[in-house]
Formats: C-alpha cells, structure tokens, sequence
C-alpha cells in the first residue's frame, strides 16, 4: 500500500515501512550532520510507531527494487548490497532523546 505525504510517501509492506523522500541526496545524510539527524529523527519516530528495530537509509531509487527484486525486509537489504546502492542500517533507539 502507497501513502502520499506532502513531501514523498510511505509504502507499506508485511514487515516492514518505507519513507520515500524524492529528491533527497544520500550524500546529504552521508556528509551533513545537520541532514543526517534530521533524516533519523524522522525515520527513528515512523520505526517506533511501527515497531522496527532498525532503520535502512538508502540513496538512488531504492524502494524502485521493491515489489519484484525484493518483497522482504532481507531480500531489501541484499538487494542494495548486490547493486553497490549507498546505504546504511542503524538500530533504532528504544525511545527519542528528549523522553
């Protein structure tokens, strides 16, 4: 299922939740500090809510491969590690800073 947000959407999956931010470089996350805590605050409060235990932030089209390259939450991550897609897994805190 594809949810619109203003800026993006969230695909929904057994498993697992995307947030598709078009035109977000992953460079920006990779060398931005600033980027990079704005881009988990987000992610890390979407993985509460749905009970994840880690976040996957992943630049060029990743979610392109989902669907028919990938239906897992596995078969995501290898996906992206096959075709050399700059990633990163990060565990999600067990609550937010400021709690």
């Amino acid at each position: 299922m594809k949810i619109g947000l203003r800026m993006g959407h969230l695909i929904l999956y057994p498993g697992f939740v995307v947030l598709s931010r078009p035109g977000d470089e992953y460079d920006d996350f990779d060398e931005d500090p600033r980027a990079r805590a704005i881009v988990l605050r987000e992610a890390f409060e979407l993985a509460r809510l749905a009970g994840s235990r880690e976040v996957l932030v992943a630049g060029d089209a990743a979610s392109d491969f989902l669907g028919e390259d990938a239906t897992t939450w596995d078969e995501v991550k290898t996906v992206l590690e096959e075709e050399d897609i700059p990633h990163k897994v990060v565990p999600v805190p067990s609550k937010a800073p400021s709690e």
